[in-house]
């Protein structure tokens, strides 16, 4: 059987500090870009990216591990696409209330301008709860063909094994030896 990528089944065992590290440094990363205006970033960009990468952080993980497993995976659609707009609505709303005064609040050296509005932010939580549903969604779908994929093969290797099992039943000798029973059997039903 031809094995296309042997650093898949690597990757197969799911990992979910693995899954958050790389998706969190990633939109770290973005973030940082986005809020310095694509200059080299200062002290002040990191402090607001990462005051904001928390203020997202709570609905994402709301989403990839309570609307999604509970909602979306048990095809509750209608409930998930509902709590899915709340989930966005509120925090966003939250976000524009708090996120500003908590910042001045623990960084008082450092003048906070948000060059965001509230249709900003709201577009900005929904890009990120709609990627890592996707992500998320890609992620089980990968993990469930893997495991699909070795149980066909599991399947597949016991069926070769009772295709061997009969051969190995049917040779020759077997034959032979049935056949002499029979002929056996027919000459004494003639006497």
């Amino acid at each position: 059987m031809l094995n296309l990528n042997p650093y898949l089944k690597k990757l197969n065992n799911h990992s979910p500090l693995l899954f958050n590290s790389v998706l969190w440094l990633f939109s770290f990363a973005i973030l940082l870009f986005i809020f310095s205006k694509g200059k080299a970033p200062i002290k002040i960009d990191y402090i607001y990216t990462f005051g904001f990468l928390i203020s997202i952080a709570i609905p994402v993980i709301i989403n990839l591990y309570i609307l999604i497993p509970y909602l979306l995976k048990r095809e509750r659609y209608l409930l998930f696409v509902i709590a899915f707009l709340i989930n966005l609505l509120l925090f966003t709303q939250l976000n524009t209330w708090f996120f500003e005064p908590i910042l001045d609040a623990l960084f008082p050296d450092y003048f906070f301008i948000s060059y965001h509005s509230n249709t900003k932010i709201i577009v900005v939580f929904s890009i990120f709860l709609i990627a890592t549903t996707l992500i998320k969604l890609s992620e089980d779908w990968f993990h469930f063909n893997s495991n699909e994929n070795r149980n066909l093969k599991l399947q597949n290797e016991q069926i070769q094994l009772q295709l061997s099992s009969l051969r190995s039943q049917i040779n020759p000798h077997f034959l032979f030896n049935s056949l002499n029973v029979i002929y056996a059997l027919t000459i004494e039903k003639k006497e």
